[in-house]
């Protein structure tokens, strides 16, 4: 039998059989069915907390993965999700997942110069990514690992263009070429020179 039972919110009950046995139990019908059914106990609670080892610190990061778009939205919905239902204590190393947020800087005029709003946009992505990359490598200056863009919707069109160095302005130059030759041809075929 318990010396002291300490009933709380939401169907949990402490129990402290003596001053080192401590335990949470779940109340619930459920959880005490299976506990007369199995014998089953209830969590141990303790004093204190576990000494440090040596070998104990700061976790390795060995992978960065960058975020583009609105694909943060979604892992900040999911990550309690993730963190509750996924856990390696042994693993001494880990990814670090950063968002790039490249609106909030984004000033936009009405639609007036939307020919210049490419240009803006896409060296407010690279300015985004370059700050959220150098401040990373002040935190962590021993990083040596991989990086990974992670990218969705508009984000993945973006981070194309902005890898391949694509520009529309490359692309009406070479579209002026073509045509240039096709009309000096076209007049070469007629006989003016």
């Amino acid at each position: 039998s318990s010396v002291v039972n300490l009933k709380l919110q939401d169907q949990y009950e402490v129990r402290w059989n003596s001053v080192i046995d401590i335990t949470l139990y779940n109340n619930s019908k459920t959880s005490r069915l299976l506990r007369y059914i199995t014998w089953g106990k209830g969590t141990p609670l303790k004093r204190g907390y576990e000494e440090a080892t040596w070998d104990d610190g700061k976790r390795i990061i060995n992978f960065l993965i960058i975020i583009i778009d609105q694909l943060q939205k979604m892992i900040d919905q999911n990550a309690r999700l993730i963190l509750n239902s996924w856990h390696y204590p042994e693993e001494k190393s880990r990814p670090m997942v950063l968002p790039v947020e490249w609106r909030a800087n984004l000033l936009l005029d009405g639609g007036q110069t939307d020919f210049a709003l490419f240009f803006k946009i896409m060296s407010g992505l690279a300015r985004s990514m370059n700050t959220v990359y150098k401040l990373f490598m002040d935190n962590h200056p021993e990083f040596d690992g991989p990086i990974s863009i992670f990218a969705h919707s508009l984000g993945s069109v973006m981070c194309y263009d902005l890898l391949t160095n694509w520009s529309p302005l490359v692309l009406f130059d070479e579209y002026v070429a073509e045509a240039i030759v096709s009309i000096l041809w076209m007049f070469k075929g007629v006989g003016i020179e």
